[in-house]
């Protein structure tokens, strides 16, 4: 899972697109193939992830906002998430349906994890922007 590359400023700002489809219920990352985003020891995180999903099979959408704080002054980094559902749109595509989840992995990474449906091909792309203090 990918997310850009740290400077080696004090400080800065960062963003990135993630994208997958699924077609089935096997849980799957958000990927981009272009940069990684490494957890760099000693920093701190602050991120705001949008997730936005199309279930192409029936014209229905839905979108999330995560918001977060990754530790990594100490290891194991760890992560504080709060989750808002932003929006269900159209019938037929129930949150009960998909699951998504943002965790902080090791070796240090973080990790969003989405599921799909069986027999629905979801289209998901998440932007995510962070700040980061060495």
């Amino acid at each position: 899972m990918g997310l850009g590359i740290i400077s080696n400023q004090p400080y800065s700002p960062n963003g990135i697109i993630l994208k997958k489809e699924t077609s089935d219920a096997t849980p799957a990352n958000l990927v981009n193939d272009a940069s990684e985003f490494n957890i760099e020891d000693e920093n701190v995180y602050l991120l705001k992830i949008h997730v936005v999903a199309k279930n192409a099979t029936d014209d229905t959408s839905a979108g999330w906002n995560f918001f977060g704080l990754l530790d990594n002054i100490s290891a194991p980094s760890w992560l504080v998430f709060d989750r808002g559902i932003i929006s269900e749109g159209g019938s037929g595509f129930s949150l009960e349906d998909v699951s998504i989840g943002v965790t902080a992995g090791t070796p240090d990474e973080l990790n969003i994890e989405v599921t799909g449906k069986a027999g629905k091909t979801i289209r998901w792309t998440a932007f995510i922007e962070w700040v980061d203090v060495k």
